[in-house]
């Protein structure tokens, strides 16, 4: 999710978004929300939400994005976190779900992973797993920091306690690997709340 921007910042570029009729402040949304800069992939998800490519235009006239060589980039990289900061719970859910639809027969499984658990309202173990994959790859690259919030993101959408801790524990190693020990220590804090035998708390103490 796009980091969320200073208040005064936020409401001024809100102001602009929300002046423009509401099937753009919607595709605005998905453009925000959207790990693809890609014009094509964006377009495909507007589809799958009822909207078409010209509810981009106003956006465009409005000096907020820009439409360049099948590129969309924001005129100003606040822009993007205002608008997704600003949305309804149900809004982001329901973008995400159409980014992840959009990505269903492309190779951005990584992308389509991260959608789904945006889309998530609640405990889903094939959104979960689907992250422990894309956690798993990252490890292969030595992208620890992309592993652990992967872990730690799947350790919330995992139904099974067991899973869960084991999910937790692994993002904390991850953490750790990636220089961040406040962090590692903040999961397993969470890990050792849900722990019960006493195999498992030796392991987080440790």
């Amino acid at each position: 999710d796009p980091l969320p921007a200073g208040a005064s910042v936020e409401r001024a570029f809100v102001r602009r978004a929300q002046s423009l009729p509401d099937g753009s402040q919607r595709a605005l949304l998905l453009a925000a929300a959207s790990t693809s800069s890609e014009v094509e992939t964006i377009v495909a998800a507007l589809v799958a939400l009822g909207l078409d490519a010209s509810t981009l235009e106003p956006a465009e006239d409005a000096g907020l994005i820009a439409l360049v060589d099948g590129q969309l980039e924001f005129r100003h990289p606040l822009v993007r976190s205002a608008v997704y900061h600003a949305a309804a719970p149900s809004d982001r859910r329901a973008t995400h779900r159409a980014l992840a639809d959009a990505l269903a027969e492309s190779p951005h499984d990584e992308a389509r992973a991260w959608h789904l658990a945006g889309a998530a309202l609640g405990p889903d173990e094939e959104v979960a797993a689907s992250l422990v994959a894309v956690a798993s790859r990252a490890r292969g690259r030595n992208a620890h920091a992309t592993a652990g919030s992967a872990l730690e993101r799947a350790a919330q959408l995992t139904p099974d306690s067991a899973d869960r801790l084991e999910r937790l524990t692994l993002a904390a190693d991850a953490a750790w690997a990636g220089g961040d020990p406040v962090r590692a220590v903040a999961l397993l804090d969470v890990a050792d709340a849900i722990a019960v035998a006493a195999r498992d708390r030796a392991r987080l103490l440790h």
